[in-house]
This record gives C-alpha cells, structure tokens and sequence, in this order.
C-alpha cells in the first residue's frame, strides 16, 4: 500500500508548495494561515474573503504538523516530544516541518490593539476545542492530534469576527424604500434518511462488509434507507439481494438505478419489484427519477448517464433537466432542505473521473442545492461547500458549521460494500476522503438528520478505518 500512497502524497506535497509559496496579504482583521499537514505539506492560504476559514484536513486522522500565519497574530506551538517552543511573530512557523511530530495545540495572542483572537482546534477523541487570546488551543500531555485550526480575530467586546479593525467611512445615501421579499419559513417535521451505494452484493460469498452496512443501517432506524445505485453485481440474483437486504433491515428502503442496472445488465423491474416504494413519492417514475418528500426533506433521485430507455443527461435544455429545476423549485418554495441524489458523479476524485454532466453539477451549484449524493466511485469523498462550477470549484468556508445558501456540498459515497479503490489525487476542495490509498480506508453509510433549522450529516463507519466525517448546515 504504501508504493501506491507515496507518490501521490509527493505531488499532492509539491501542489501544496507551488499553490503557496508567496503568502497572501488581505485587510488587517482577517488572518490568512496555513498548516503543514503529515503525508501532504503545506495546503493552500486560506481564503482572505472569509472569515473563520479552516487550515488542515478535518475527518482525515492527518495531524498537523506546523501553523503559519501572514500577520497580526503571534503563534506560540507545543510540539509532540518537544513542549512548548519559542513564540513566533507574523509569517513565522509555529510546530515542526521534516521531523513527524504533532503540533499539539497553539498560543494565538492578537498583535493587533483592540482586538482578540478566537482558537479553535479540531482534536480526534477530544472534540472542538475552544481557546481565547493567549489561551491553549489544543491540549497539551494526553498526546493527541490536531486535524485543523481556525483562527479569527475579534473587536473586543464584539461575539462576532469583524473584517477590519478599522471603519472606513461610506459616502451617505438619500434612503429610498424597497420592498422586502417574502422570507419562506422552513418545513417543520424531523427526518432520518441512510444513503448507501455500490453495496456489492454477491450470493457466492458471505458478503461480510455489506451485512456490516446494512446492520448498521437498521441501527440507525431511519425514515427510510436509499440505495443510490448498483445494487448487486451478480446478475440473476436480484430476488435473493432484495431477501438479504429485508432480513439485515426492516424498514423502508428506496432504490435508484446506476450502470448495473442499466439495459446491458438488467434486473432493475425486478429490484423495483422486491424493494418497492415505501415511502412518500410524490412524483416520477420509481427507481430512476422522482421525488419523496420526507418531512423537512426533499429528495430528488435523478438517473443521468443510465444506459435505459431514455438515457437522460440532465444537461442544459434538456426536458428532465427542466423537470428537475422545477421539483428543486417546489421545494424550495416548501422550506424543506433540498437533496439530490444520483449515481454518477462528475465532480470526484476516483478513478470514473466525470461520469455524467458537467452542466448538471455546475446546475446544482447554481441553484444552491444544499447536498448531492452520489456513488459509482468505490470510495468516500466529501467536499467543503462549493460555488463557482466544476472546472473551476470555489471553497464557500472550511468550516464544519455553516449557513444554508453558502454553497453546495457534494459527497460520493460508493464505500458501500463493493471493492475499495484508489483515489486519484486530493485537491483543495475535498473536505474529507477514504480510499485504498489515502487512509483510513472504510466502509459505511450516509446518516442524515434533519429538522426545520439544522441539517446534520455524519458518515458512518461500519468496517474498515475510523472516518470522522461529519457537517451541519445551520438556518
């Protein structure tokens, strides 16, 4: 394993030290850090428009190595086997770089009169760490990592991070009146829906790591399970995969077609059949493109790329991508959390690379769909909230915790059961990742909690390596 993961890691080190190599300057009041990460090196600034960004790979068990911060912030580091270091003014290292230790946790003190900072560290098996100026951001002797830090420099007396700590003065306006939109309120109800994809059922062996997965699944007693295609792959099978499926778990469960069973492969009348709708469909044609709404949720499921009769592309002018517009739309206009699921992605970092449209990832973007869920890639990849399109992907915020509308989250979660595969390389939008490659390596399922104000989502791991991944979307 570790030929394969070596050389991906050097250039995914020399990327990060091509990306940043001048570090960037911004208005006072908005520190722009990076972290030295292990396997990786330095990433990339974080975003000078954003305030609170995040600087490491939270959920990946990489620790942080080393913290650099561009200005106003002096950094004092306790070092795995070292203790605490001498302080560090602006553009200086905090930590280590070459040697394998831990940066454990970090003293951030505002250089700025007026102003404090704000710590937070991201500390596997400790939680979210908070620290004010001066304070131990991290800890210290229970010889722990630290995944990420964010930093944010506060006006004193303010619970909010402020841009500048300066004012500049605006050229004053005659008021004029403007209509207020109408603000539509968010659905009221809860929901729990399981995502899982590429199960990778086979009657000829015991299929140890999807039974793990749907007991996992049935422990989490959702509203309903969706299999987001490529059900099994043993065709001729289909009924024994529906009695396998039953017997791990009781409740609803919702399927949707992916290239297994497609025209060449067949089987999906048959699926549709032993695993029917349960839940509460309120358009389309099951299995391939229609719409449940569960309580605050809509979920959309889609079939782009599905060699069947029509084989549909949801790309720009498209009749289903009209239809699909008009169901986000509804939604919308309900209050309810917007999901849309469907098996192949474009916007991925396994070996399928973009195995449907482009436009129709750019059009999700557009719309501001708050998830899309997809599989068809044997590995688990989630991304920070995105804008801008999939060429050219723009990280909304690091954070964990963000408002609705910042951007959309894409998750590819084909670690379903079927053989774990490689990833392709790790850019800077991914948030968290698992593949034969990149550690941990894991199996499981996609565990969404929602309610009128909050959308929680958490990968759960069944098998394999321990993925903490998890993030909320805050109305």
């Amino acid at each position: 394993m570790r030929r394969f993961l070596r050389p991906l890691l050097v250039v995914l080190a020399l990327i990060a030290a091509g990306l940043t190599t001048t570090v960037a300057t911004a208005a006072p009041g908005i520190p722009i850090y990076r972290a030295h990460v292990q396997n990786v090196g330095w990433l990339p600034n974080t975003e000078p428009t954003l305030v609170g960004d995040i600087a490491g790979l939270p959920g990946s068990g990489l620790r942080v190595e080393a913290l650099q911060v561009s200005r106003d912030i002096q950094l004092q580091a306790h070092v795995q086997n070292v203790g605490w270091m001498a302080p560090v003014a602006p553009d200086g290292i905090a930590g280590t770089t070459g040697r394998s230790l831990r940066l454990e946790a970090v003293k951030a003190t505002s250089m700025v009169a007026g102003y404090h900072v704000e710590c937070e560290a991201i500390v596997p098996g400790a939680g979210t760490v908070h620290a004010g100026d001066g304070g131990v951001c991290g800890t210290v002797g229970r010889s722990l990592l630290v995944e990420a830090f964010r930093l944010r420099l506060v006006a004193d007396g303010a619970t909010e991070p402020t841009a500048s700590p300066t004012i500049t003065p605006t050229a004053t306006s005659t008021p004029t009146q403007t209509a207020t939109p109408p603000v539509t309120p968010p659905a009221s109800g809860s929901a729990r829906i399981a995502f899982t994809a590429d199960t990778g059922y086979d009657a000829s062996n015991g299929n140890g790591v999807t039974t793990g997965v749907f007991k996992g699944i049935a422990a989490a007693a959702p509203d309903f399970a969706a299999i987001i295609g490529d059900l099994g792959y043993d065709p001729g099978h289909e009924t024994a995969y529906c009695d396998f499926v039953k017997k791990l778990y009781s409740g609803p469960v919702e399927i949707l077609a992916g290239n297994h069973e497609d025209a060449s492969h067949g089987g999906l009348g048959t699926y549709a059949t032993c695993l029917p709708n349960r839940a509460a469909v309120s358009a389309g044609d099951y299995a391939r493109q229609y719409v449940i709404d569960q309580g605050p949720v809509r979920l959309v499921m889609i079939d782009p790329a599905i060699d069947l009769s029509p084989k549909r592309t949801y790309a720009d002018s498209t009749p289903e991508q009209a239809w699909l517009k008009a169901k986000i739309a509804e939604g919308k206009a309900a209050g309810q959390w917007i999901i849309v699921a469907y098996h192949k992605p474009c916007l991925t970092i396994g070996l399928h690379g973009c195995a449907s449209s482009p436009q129709l990832s750019n059009l999700m973007i557009k719309l501001k769909v708050d998830l899309v869920i997809t599989g068809h890639d044997h590995n688990y990849s989630r991304s920070f909230p995105l804008t801008g399109t999939v060429t050219s992907p723009v990280v909304a915020t690091r954070s964990g915790i963000f408002p609705q509308g910042a951007g959309t989250v894409f998750a590819t979660i084909g670690n379903g059961g079927h053989d774990h595969r490689t990833i392709t390389g790790l850019p800077g939008w991914v948030a968290a990742a698992s593949g034969t490659n990149f550690l941990p390596n894991s199996f499981g399922f996609l565990q969404v909690d929602a309610s009128a104000g909050r959308l929680v989502v958490n990968e759960v791991v069944t098998s394999g390596g321990q993925l903490a991944d998890s993030f909320t979307i805050t109305r």
